[in-house]
């Protein structure tokens, strides 16, 4: 019994020492999972330092090389400040020396001054003494004329010696007093000197000189209390015909008269020239100039051949010089103005004197005195008598010449419409058939303004417009350039209507209601400079293409027929401007219909033929069926306040927000459907709201988030472990684990299988998931899914970039792209996607070397187990 109890007691002595023991080492446990934390704490908080005095580091880094640059810019500026100083110097030496320069000069000049005072003094008084003497030689001079004059009686003078001036040129007494415009009692008082030649001019100035004939126009201003004052304005006859104030026919003739009557009349500077002269002073036109002087040989005489004396015009008309109908309309001008004009005295006779002396015969006497109607009314276009058009001239009072008054009219060429895109003038209006007659003269009278023709005719001026954009649900308005960023609009829909635009004269940007050149357009950004050259080709459709052969601009059509334009987008562009208005004439810059547009060779019957089938160029929106311009316009909207043609169109979601989960960072539907990753079928599903960004991101689950590297291993009774733990425990090679824990950051994440989770290099640092001293190796592998800075640049670069910059071996590279392809394609690390070879090949990821080195499946990694060479 004791034996027993002194058992129970050591037992229980020994049982309290365990339990001792064993609350002991629990106690221990705890602190050592307590120090375990703390040590963990103070890891991280290690790391944290350690990251932060790295980050100081680069920041003092950054701020020496502040420092360093500012020392540099001081020195600089320093350099600059005693280079200016020193100029300062050098200017104010040279300042000194101009200074006294300028006070030597100020004394040379008051030098000069007291001399120039003294000669002026000098000078004045010896032109004193002159003015006296100079008044006593006129007053003995005054007397000795007045003795003279008191002592001898007139003399007698030699006829001959006795000239007037005629017309043309000088004409003696003695003839003057032969033809009868002198009579012999004038003729004795010439000769005897109690009358003079200019006494005796006066008074025969009609046979001398005439009455004149007109001898230009008077523009007379619009009655009315507001301008009554306006001046008069007075012009050459050839400036009326060049600024078509009378017409052309109308003018020749009065030129004719002009010339016929002795000379050409200068209303401005009041000048009487031949026609010589005034053509050479710019009076009369070239193209007149011949028929001038034809006119003229009326005045001078006419020559010919067999004779020394000139000829009047009607002894030409009798030789076959001229016709009967333009002597009898020279003769009546002249006698018109005085008479009819010999022209060997080169004065002006009455009738009967004329007949006397064979100017004119009975016969055209006669014919005279029918008073013919042979000059042209500007007025009323019809036939009319010199003498009635004299009578309704206009006497300049301080020059006495016949000015033809003629109501204001606007200029033609100053009569500028606005063109599509160019101004074009009425009268290129009228050529072409766009204004009538009536409109033409209502325009020049005054009766109608541009503003006013330019509504009647708007169509022909500026079309009917063409499709200026699309409104979306009825609500949103935008160009066809953002429809087609947005995906809202097929790209070759929207290029085709970019087209018409351009080729029906601008680009149109809706939400501004602004018509731009393709130029102005890519400047504003209204148009990609992608589809800069495509739409610039367009445009010509509408300014005319150029031909290195011809000096002009040619048409649509001549551009198909040269071969410059396919026939195909040609008859599309003439298509869209019909439908806008008719057939643009790019010389013109105006709408012409189908009839005109075939005079003027702007088309022909095989194209009318053509537009009358109305081929399908055009692609509808809805259903991308081909369709015509004008079935399209006719399914838009007008817009009230501008009147801008929109095409409707239904709302969709733009694939530009439509955001997938790439490797490491979101992509969008647009940037898929780029790469294809998406088809066209499946981002309209999208974008109509038919399938939903989860459903596709299942789809794509292999392009987005790829098949997964290895993520880790798994070990008999242990389980599953991250690779750097087989590694720390020798379970594995390290240079097995580092190779595969590099095909991980190479393919997007370092992965932790404990706790399933996708990791950055930084991130399974900090959580000890890697080794911290593998952290720059795993980095450069990373740098494989997220891009390798240029480091010239700044820019991110593929693994294949990086290779050929020399960044990285072409060993490490093909060993990360075979990584990266077996867990589901070549990664792209701008898009974060993974794509097939052959897309990776057009977008630059890939090259033909690096695509033969991955087909040949090259053995870069190393098998745990065996130790020997494997691929991924």
């Amino acid at each position: 019994m004791f034996s027993t109890n002194a058992t129970i007691q050591s037992l229980q002595s020994k049982y309290s020492e365990i339990v001792s023991e064993r609350d002991s080492l629990l106690l221990k446990l705890q602190r050592l999972e307590m120090d375990k934390e703390q040590m963990q704490r103070l890891e991280e908080e290690l790391s944290r330092i350690k990251l932060s005095l790295e980050s100081e580091f680069r920041t003092k880094q950054r701020l020496q090389e502040e420092n360093d640059r500012v020392k540099r810019d001081l020195s600089y500026w320093k350099d600059q400040c005693d280079g200016k100083q020193s100029l300062i110097r050098q200017y104010n030496t040279d300042k000194d020396i101009l200074v006294i320069e300028k006070k030597s000069l100020k004394s040379e000049i008051e030098t000069l001054m007291k001399e120039l005072r003294e000669l002026e003094e000098k000078y004045k008084s010896r032109l004193l003494l002159l003015q006296k003497e100079l008044q006593d030689v006129t007053t003995v001079k005054k007397t000795t004329e007045t003795e003279l004059k008191q002592t001898r009686e007139p003399p007698t003078l030699d006829a001959s010696s006795v000239v007037f001036d005629g017309v043309r040129k000088p004409v003696t007494a003695k003839q003057l007093l032969d033809c009868g415009v002198l009579d012999k009692t004038t003729y004795n008082q010439l000769v005897k000197g109690h009358k003079i030649v200019p006494e005796v001019s006066a008074e025969k100035k009609v046979a001398l000189k005439g009455t004149g004939p007109i001898a230009g126009v008077i523009i007379e201003s619009p009655r009315g209390p507001a301008i009554s004052n306006m001046p008069l304005c007075k012009l050459t006859f050839t400036e009326a015909k060049r600024e078509n104030l009378i017409p052309p026919d109308s003018i020749d003739l009065l030129l004719d008269a002009q010339a016929a009557t002795g000379h050409i009349i200068d209303p401005r500077t009041n000048q009487k020239l031949t026609v010589e002269e005034a053509y050479n002073q710019g009076v009369i036109d070239v193209e007149d100039r011949e028929r001038l002087l034809a006119a003229e040989a009326a005045t001078v005489g006419y020559s010919t051949p067999g004779t020394n004396k000139p000829l009047s015009v009607f002894q030409a008309m009798k030789k076959g010089l001229t016709d009967k109908n333009t002597t009898l309309r020279l003769l009546q001008a002249q006698e018109s103005v005085g008479g009819i004009l010999d022209p060997i005295l080169s004065v002006f006779l009455p009738r009967d004197i004329a007949s006397e002396r064979n100017l004119i015969d009975d016969n055209m006497s006669y014919a005279l005195n029918q008073r013919p109607e042979l000059y042209l009314d500007p007025e009323t276009e019809k036939g009319v008598t010199y003498m009635a058009m004299k009578r309704r001239c206009k006497i300049e009072p301080h020059t006495g010449l016949l000015l033809l008054p003629i109501p204001e009219k606007v200029d033609p060429s100053n009569l500028v419409f606005d063109g599509v895109r160019k101004p074009v003038t009425a009268k290129n209006l009228l050529d072409c058939g766009v204004l009538d007659k009536p409109t033409f003269k209502d325009l020049e009278n005054g009766k109608k303004t541009v503003p006013e023709v330019s509504v009647d005719k708007t169509v022909n001026l500026k079309g009917t417009g063409p499709i200026a954009g699309v409104i979306v649900s009825g609500r949103r308005k935008m160009s066809l350039t953002e429809a087609k960023q947005q995906m809202l609009l097929p790209d070759e829909c929207a290029d085709l209507l970019l087209e018409a635009q351009a080729a029906t004269g601008h680009i149109i940007d809706p939400k501004a209601n602004k018509k731009l050149t393709v130029e102005e357009a890519c400047a504003k950004g209204l148009v990609d400079l992608n589809d800069l050259d495509r739409l610039l080709a367009s445009e010509a459709a509408a300014i005319g293409y150029k031909d290195p052969k011809v000096p002009k601009v040619i048409s649509v059509f001549q551009a198909m027929k040269t071969g410059l334009i396919d026939d195909k987008i040609g008859l599309r562009l003439l298509q869209a401007q019909e439908s806008v208005g008719g057939i643009l004439d790019p010389n013109l810059s105006v709408f012409l219909p189908r009839d005109t547009a075939i005079k003027r060779k702007l088309f022909d019957e095989n194209l009318c033929q053509a537009l009358y089938h109305r081929p399908e160029y055009y692609i509808d929106p809805e259903t991308e069926q081909h369709t015509s311009y004008q079935a399209l316009k006719e399914t838009c909207k007008i817009e009230p306040h501008t009147g801008l043609l929109l095409l409707p169109i239904s709302e969709k979601l733009d694939p530009s927000k439509l955001v997938f989960d790439g490797v490491r960072k979101p992509v969008t539907a647009k940037q898929l459907f780029d790469c294809e990753v998406l088809d066209k079928p499946t981002l309209k599903k999208l974008m109509t709201g038919d399938k939903t960004v989860p459903e596709v991101s299942g789809d794509k689950k292999i392009f987005l988030k790829g098949t997964g590297s290895i993520a880790g291993v798994t070990v008999g009774p242990f389980g599953k472990m991250s690779l750097s733990q087989t590694k720390v425990q020798m379970l594995m090679p390290p240079e097995s684990a580092d190779l595969l824990l590099e095909a991980q950051a190479a393919t997007g994440h370092i992965i932790d299988p404990i706790s399933n989770q996708k990791l950055t290099v930084e991130e399974a640092c900090a959580r000890g998931v890697v080794d911290r001293s593998d952290r720059d190796k795993f980095l450069a592998a990373e740098a494989a899914a997220v891009g390798y800075k240029d480091p010239r640049t700044g820019q991110s670069l593929s693994v294949c970039e990086a290779i050929k910059k020399g960044l990285i071996d072409k060993k490490t590279g093909v060993r990360l792209l075979q990584a990266q392809e077996s867990a589901g394609g070549i990664l792209d690390p701008n898009l974060s996607v993974f794509l097939p070879k052959e897309t990776a090949m057009k977008r630059n990821l890939l090259d033909e070397d690096l695509c033969r080195a991955l087909n040949q499946n090259p053995e870069c990694y190393l098998d745990p187990d065996t130790e020997r060479d494997a691929s991924y």
